[in-house]
């Protein structure tokens, strides 16, 4: 196995496009909820207004040249990714999963890690920082109980389940300071 490190580009073939463009223009639409707000999900004339817009307006070419630039720009977004995505960026991280078939494999180690939760203690060297708006919250104890090698434990002010993009120095530090723990 080499551990050279490969730039990689986001390279997506003509006709996975075109196919994502006729599923788009085939979508069978549910009936419309029954409040207008969003309760109990999505409001269909907004999902409608996006998959016209992700059909008829969404420039895949530029999102790629985005995906593509290097460095990956990341922005604050106070522990909320709503507040900072916009309907483009939005509809990059949807188009990362859709074309190459990933959605599926993406969300397994959710549904694996809530079929079978961690019974055994993890025998190595372990660092935690949770989050203030993480999806779960474990408490040290809990933590303590399974990782019996903790070596570091913070709870940053700010961020959530994807950190890295949400408070990404607030990330870095914490990736930083729980490697010297490990020395």
């Amino acid at each position: 196995m080499s551990t050279e490190i490969v730039p990689f580009q986001v390279e997506v073939a003509e006709p996975d496009i075109d196919d994502q463009r006729q599923r788009l223009r085939r979508t069978r639409w549910p009936e419309p909820a029954t409040v207008d707000d969003w309760s109990q999900g999505v409001p269909l004339p907004y999902l409608r207004e996006l998959c016209e817009y992700w059909l008829d307006g969404y420039d895949w070419a530029a999102a790629l040249r985005r995906l593509n630039r290097f460095p990956v720009p990341y922005r604050d977004c106070d522990g909320d990714p709503a507040n900072v995505l916009t309907r483009d960026e939005m509809l990059d991280n949807v188009m990362m999963y859709w074309l190459p078939g990933t959605g599926a494999s993406s969300a397994r180690m959710y549904w694996e890690s809530l079929r079978q939760p961690l019974l055994d203690p993890v025998q190595i060297p372990v660092g935690c920082s949770i989050f203030p708006k993480e999806i779960v919250r474990p408490s040290r104890r809990w933590a303590e109980r399974h990782f019996p090698d903790l070596r570091y434990w913070n709870e940053p002010p700010k961020g959530g389940h994807f950190a890295a993009s949400e408070q990404p120095a607030a990330f870095v530090d914490e990736v930083r300071a729980a490697f010297r723990a490990f020395r």
